[in-house]
């Protein structure tokens, strides 16, 4: 129940308060009045305010917490079961980074006496405490209304039993928010008199239901807040809306770097660069207004019914509508007949048409002005060039018929995000102290698209990017940088009149492009390897030697890689300039001009832009070293290791880069800042190859695909060395015919029919060792060729459910024989699962040399779902797969913390030391 102070003198005593406790009132016991006059004569002779408490115990039915934000679909359920004198709180979402409940409270004032606590019992860990923060004289630029923050005290430990989560030294957290809304909105804002309003939970785990109590929340040091200022706090009148066809016509004439909306500001996404948004609703009034405040451009879908000349005034807002994304064939019929309603609608409604389409390309671009393609997922391709590759072959359909864009999905998936968080807390190392975002491969696979052709992106961002978390936050400076960056060589990427063209490099590990216009040669450089998008290569090389193709009139070279223009020695030869690169960055950047313009353009641009691009690759310098430390502790190295010796060097370049930032010396800063990272990525990519070689393939567990999660990776297999798997069935194996096959509960699914004949038999002794093997064939029906990679996808085989217990490690084996097209990296068999999906699938092609007939699937999953294990065979293009041998057995890697760690280096990672028969030992199998 709630319980107020009622002072007796100098003693303090607790009754029962006579307001509801709903209510989260502390008001005077004005049923006292007598000793209420005492307590006002006694407070008046007092040099210090008296500070008040809330406590609620929960007595009272009447729910307190409510849903308040996220980005995870939460939808809050009734309870079956109520308990008495405690709240029981039952909720469902989705994929997201965020979910608060909240409470409201009395407002009290920011004092460093404020501090609150809670009891939570739940079997998911990490549950906060935290408060919302009001800034009242601070209004939103975009909405104008107060602005508010919110912070965190400690996680509460879960594991089912009553635990306190505790905020304290509020005052602090307040002024690192109050330091952090000074960068993000200048240092002008009015941040006075900050008070809190409201109690918060932030109770996001893994998607599905979840089931939390909450008891005894008590709030100390509470004092009203001062009394506000009567001057007008309605913030500076909105902006005199544009004309909605002069803003098209800007937004069409710009570089389009949107991003998908997630319920941020758009002031605030236009503080990170953007310019425009894809939005879900055509029809929000919040995104009209704060579009017509900030300018920022708007994609959304077309009203699904013809609206009336008098409705259009609320689609005012919209620059381009959008036709999809991720279109494919299933979405043609769908498609045009959206565009044939379109062109009923009133002609003050005609805007550009947006897609993007992951098949087809060449009949979507039909339908659109702007076709976006993805750049290949990192996790299926073998190398950027292969990634160059398919990227120009989906291109050529569009080519000079669509502006050339690209959408980048610049974080991993969902399914390798929840198989490191469950993985993390598995080894007791939650909350992960690493953001889920690698600032390096995002630099690197926008520039990658770039010399690839693309002149507009579209960011693909699955979550917000001010949900005040450590990724999100990590993720809003790295896109800032992105941005800067486009706007450094806006004036090249505008201009270019020809496609990016390779250039020769005499380093097997840098790769060179140029692009040409009238009065200057872009180049960009950078290190490229085998799986350089999961995890770039760092090259030790001296120098290099580019070699650019010149015509015309003479031109003058500068590296512009540190953040100035620097003159580079050079040699002529017939027809080129051979440049000559001194201790080469992972990045390099060259410029050639015949004229003063793009010299005068840059100097000017490197001055506005230079310093805080200098910071942002600090900052990526830093986040590697603090990632290459925890790999090498966590691969247990001698200290004599080579590895830390380049940690030390790495740390020292980093606070030099600091220093020389500090005092305005850009370029040093620059040149620093870029041998911390060299020799940072050196060392994560020398233990990434390690982790790598002991897999057939480099999906096999989805802790080798990304540098983020390589600590985890080499603890897990320290703690499961020595230990016993168990086998577990699954139904239908060994197969004997399809008639079984099916009744166990094995489907397939069919697409492309009238196309592809795709086709499922069970060959008696066709495997490996005799036994039965399941065919799985794809080829065409019409003479045409097959497209390989996800457009040629034909058929699904899916698996029975296995239940397996959340939290348990299951290793997948299957031995393939594939015949297949050699020459196409993307045609094969895809074997993957639910609990790591098809990105992080492991494709089986001819195109990957073998030894061996039969070839080896291996992967580890976390499970993640409580619906089961499911496995998925599909066929790429025009192939024939026969699978055999299909066993699971699992383990739970649960880390005793009370028994010793063997401190062995050598690893018996989860691979098991017998080969089956016909498998080759090890070596890549692709992707």
């Amino acid at each position: 129940m709630l319980l107020e102070p009622v002072h007796d003198f100098s003693v303090t005593k607790f009754q029962p308060s006579p307001i509801s406790s709903a209510g989260l009132r502390w008001t005077i016991p004005w049923t006292f009045p007598i000793r209420a006059a005492f307590l006002v004569l006694w407070i008046l002779q007092l040099a210090e305010p008296i500070w008040a408490q809330h406590l609620d115990s929960f007595d009272q039915g009447t729910a307190r917490f409510s849903l308040w934000r996220d980005d995870a679909r939460t939808v809050m359920r009734t309870p079956d079961r109520i308990e008495p004198g405690v709240e029981t709180i039952e909720y469902t979402h989705g994929n997201g980074s965020f979910v608060y409940l909240i409470t409201p409270v009395e407002p009290c004032a920011i004092i460093p006496e404020l501090k609150a606590a809670i009891r939570i019992r739940s079997a998911q860990a990490g549950i906060r405490i935290g408060m919302r923060v009001v800034f009242p004289r601070a209004r939103h630029p975009a909405t104008h209304s107060a602005l508010t923050e919110v912070v965190f005290g400690s996680p509460h430990d879960g594991a089912g039993r009553w635990s306190t989560s505790a905020i304290s030294d509020v005052w602090n957290l307040v002024e690192d928010r109050q330091r952090f809304l000074r960068r993000l909105f200048g240092p002008d804002i009015d941040l006075r008199e900050p008070y809190v309003d409201a109690i918060l939970l932030s109770v996001y785990g893994f998607p599905g239901t979840s089931k939390i109590q909450v008891d005894e929340l008590s709030i100390d040091g509470m004092i009203a807040p001062g009394t506000l200022s009567d001057e007008d706090l309605a913030g500076p009148a909105a902006i005199a809306m544009e004309p909605p066809g002069e803003r098209l016509r800007r937004i069409q004439q710009s570089v389009p770097r949107w991003i998908q909306h997630q319920g941020e500001s758009l002031a605030y996404l236009q503080t990170l660069g953007f310019n425009g948004v894809i939005s879900r609703n055509p029809n929000d009034p919040l995104i009209a207004q704060q579009s017509i405040e900030s300018g920022m451009g708007v994609i959304a879908p077309p009203p699904s019914i013809v609206p009336t000349e008098d409705q259009s005034e609320r689609y005012a807002h919209v620059s381009a509508w959008l036709l999809g994304l991720a279109l494919n064939q299933s979405q043609m019929d769908s498609s045009l007949e959206r565009v044939a309603m379109m062109s009923r609608y009133p002609k003050s409604l005609s805007r550009p048409m947006v897609a993007e389409a992951w098949e087809l390309h060449g009949s979507y671009s039909q339908l659109s002005d702007w076709l976006a393609a993805p750049m290949p997922l990192a996790t299926s391709v073998r190398s950027a060039k292969e990634a160059s590759t398919i990227l120009k072959t989906e291109l050529r359909p569009i080519a000079g018929r669509n502006v050339p864009m690209t959408s980048l999905w610049t974080q991993l998936s969902n399914e390798w995000l929840a198989q490191r968080v469950l993985a993390s807390e598995s080894l007791g190392r939650s909350p992960w102290p690493i953001a889920d975002h690698d600032r390096l491969q995002a630099r690197l696979q926008w520039i990658r698209s770039v010399m690839q052709g693309s002149r507009g992106w579209i960011f693909r961002s699955p979550f917000s990017l001010d949900s005040g978390d450590q990724t999100a936050s990590i993720r809003a400076e790295s896109y800032a940088s992105i941005n800067q960056e486009i706007e450094l060589f806006m004036p090249w990427i505008q201009a270019g009149e020809s496609d990016w063209a390779n250039v020769a490099v005499n380093s097997s590990e840098h790769t060179a492009a140029i692009l040409q216009t009238p009065s200057s040669q872009l180049v960009f450089v950078i290190a490229s390897g085998d799986y350089d998008q999961l995890c770039s290569p760092a090259p030790a090389a001296e120098r290099i030697e580019v070699t650019i193709p010149v015509t015309g009139q003479p031109r003058q070279i500068y590296r512009i890689t540190h953040g100035v223009l620097e003159r580079v020695p050079i040699k002529n030869v017939p027809g080129a300039m051979v440049v000559t690169i001194d201790r080469p960055a992972i990045v390099e950047q060259l410029v050639t001009m015949v004229d003063n313009g793009p010299w005068s353009y840059l100097q000017t641009a490197l001055t506005r832009l230079g310093p805080s691009l200098i910071e942002s690759r600090i900052d990526t310098a830093t986040q590697l070293i603090t990632l290459a430390q925890m790999t090498l502790v966590s691969r247990q190295l001698p200290a004599s290791d080579a590895g830390w010796e380049a940690i030390r060097e790495a740390q020292s370049a980093q606070r030099a880069s600091l220093q020389y930032l500090a005092n305005s010396e850009l370029a040093k800063a620059a040149e620093y800042a870029d041998t911390a990272t060299l020799l940072a990525q050196r060392t994560l990519r020398s233990s990434w190859q390690v982790a790598k070689e002991q897999f057939p393939s480099v999906n096999s567990s989805a802790l080798v695909v990304s540098p983020l999660s390589l600590p985890l990776h080499f603890e897990l297999d320290r703690v499961l060395q020595g230990r016993r798997w168990q086998p577990a069935p699954l139904a239908g194996t060994p197969f004997v015919d399809l008639l079984d096959w099916k009744q166990s509960g094995w489907t397939s699914n069919h697409r492309l029919v009238e196309q592809i004949d795709s086709s499922i038999q069970i060959a008696t002794g066709a495997g490996p060792s005799g036994d039965p093997a399941i065919v799985l064939q794809a080829s065409s029906r019409t003479g045409q060729p097959i497209p390989s990679g996800y457009a040629g996808t034909s058929m699904r085989v899916t698996s029975p459910k296995v239940p397996l217990p959340v939290g348990s490690l299951v290793h997948i084996e299957a031995l393939v024989r594939v015949e297949s097209s050699p020459s196409e990296s993307q045609t094969g068999l895809l074997f993957s699962d639910n609990m790591g999906g098809e990105a992080l699938g492991q494709l089986v092609s001819s195109y990957d040399s073998s030894q061996a007939s039969w070839r080896r699937v291996s992967l580890f999953r976390m499970i993640t779902l409580e619906e089961g294990l499911e496995l998925y065979l599909e066929t790429r293009g025009t192939v024939r797969a026969s699978v055999a041998s299909i066993s699971l057995e699992w383990i739970m890697p649960t880390q005793n913390r009370n028994l010793p760690i063997s401190t062995s280096t050598e690893s018996t990672l989860l691979v098991p030391g017998a080969s089956l028969p016909g498998a080759e030992a090890s070596g890549p199998d692709g992707p």
